[in-house]
């Protein structure tokens, strides 16, 4: 079932939830300082756009699910060079 068919009380955790997971995107990277970098932000976005998608997403993926997926694409843009 699409978010927008979810009863209103459902929607409103969600919401409420997707708030509360903004710590997640808080100290991302937010500019490109490599080539390899640069590259990854083209496919992407900074690792913080990557996580506010994320936290988008979650009610689809768990906030767990969120935070480990930001984590392994963070690790990812630190070593790209």
């Amino acid at each position: 079932m699409k978010k927008k068919n979810w009863p209103k009380a459902i929607r409103e955790m969600v919401v409420s939830t997707q708030h509360d997971a903004l710590w997640i995107a808080e100290h991302m990277p937010a500019k490109a300082t490599t080539t390899g970098q640069r590259k990854l932000q083209k496919r992407h976005g900074t690792p913080r756009e990557f996580a506010l998608a994320l936290i988008r997403a979650i009610g689809e993926i768990s906030i767990l699910e969120a935070q480990t997926a930001a984590e392994k694409y963070k690790r990812e843009w630190e070593r790209a060079v």
